[in-house]
């Protein structure tokens, strides 16, 4: 090495040297940070894992220094209540935060909007779908599909959010899932997760997912379209497709700096490409 080089690097050798000695980190003697250090834990409703785990492979790309873990599906209350023990950076859910939640020092912001699918397994016959004929599968006046497989709706709890979403669409078929949880034998599947394993694994089954979901886990599932219209993000950005589940990112009140960075990741073009390409309409916007 040249004496010039050797030169133009002494106050950085000394500057690091110093840093050593005194038992700091060699950005706080004057060089730069490496951007936000720590953990980032995510969790909550299946529906957002997926695209939760890509935005967290892509923040990696220029945040090396902070270690992310995406984890299981908590479900939406199962990941808020992890968030206000501090077991978690960040929580997705598929509903806004209660009122009895937000006294806990937590605050939610809606994340995107996916559109809100019926699926079946990719045996199933079907491609299409009519409202009468989604009130017929689930009331049982249609018992089997057209090549004679039986029909087994896989319904989600009362209270959860896919079943209000598919009660709003129309009086019948909020009847027709009224009478579907009266029947002896019924299947419910308590998480997304758990509801998008059982349309793959169960012949002739059908129930609600999200496009985001199934597109994030590369699901081995068939989207239907509902009256000839493909729940498509052109076709829910346009309004054609109106049936949309909202996600929300939940933090505390005062997040952290790697939460904070996640979000602005989120809110950038890198980040509103990745949840596009996942099946999502960005609606976060943090500017």
């Amino acid at each position: 090495m040249s004496r010039v080089a050797l030169r133009l690097l002494k106050p950085i050798f000394s500057v690091v040297s110093a840093a050593v000695l005194l038992g700091t980190p060699a950005w706080s003697a004057g060089l730069q940070a490496p951007g936000p250090i720590g953990d980032l834990t995510i969790g909550g409703t299946g529906a957002a894992l997926g695209t939760m785990q890509k935005l967290a492979d892509e923040f990696k790309k220029t945040h090396p220094h902070v270690t992310v873990k995406v984890l299981p599906s908590l479900g939406s209350g199962g990941g808020i209540k992890a968030l206000m023990a501090g077991h978690l950076t960040v929580s997705v859910s598929s509903r806004p935060i209660t009122a009895a939640e937000k006294v806990h020092g937590i605050a939610a912001m809606e994340l995107a909007r996916t559109p809100f699918v019926f699926a079946t397994g990719l045996k199933t016959p079907a491609t299409n779908v009519t409202l009468d004929e989604l009130a017929a599968l689930y009331s049982g006046k249609s018992l089997h599909w057209s090549d004679g497989t039986q029909v087994r709706p896989v319904l989600r709890p009362l209270v959860d959010v896919d079943t209000q979403v598919v009660k709003d669409i129309s009086p019948a078929l909020a009847q027709a899932l009224a009478e579907a949880h009266q029947r002896p034998g019924k299947n419910i599947a308590i998480t997304d997760t758990d509801s998008a394993d059982e349309l793959e694994n169960i012949p002739g089954a059908f129930g609600t997912s999200t496009l985001s979901l199934i597109m994030s886990e590369n699901r081995r599932l068939k989207v239907l379209a509902v009256g000839g219209v493909n729940p498509t993000i052109q076709n829910a950005s346009s309004g054609k497709y109106p049936y949309l589940k909202s996600i929300y990112l939940v933090m505390p009140a005062n997040p952290s700096p790697v939460a904070q960075s996640f979000v602005k990741f989120i809110d950038s073009s890198s980040g509103r490409t990745v949840l596009s390409q996942m099946g999502n309409i960005p609606v976060l916007n943090t500017k």
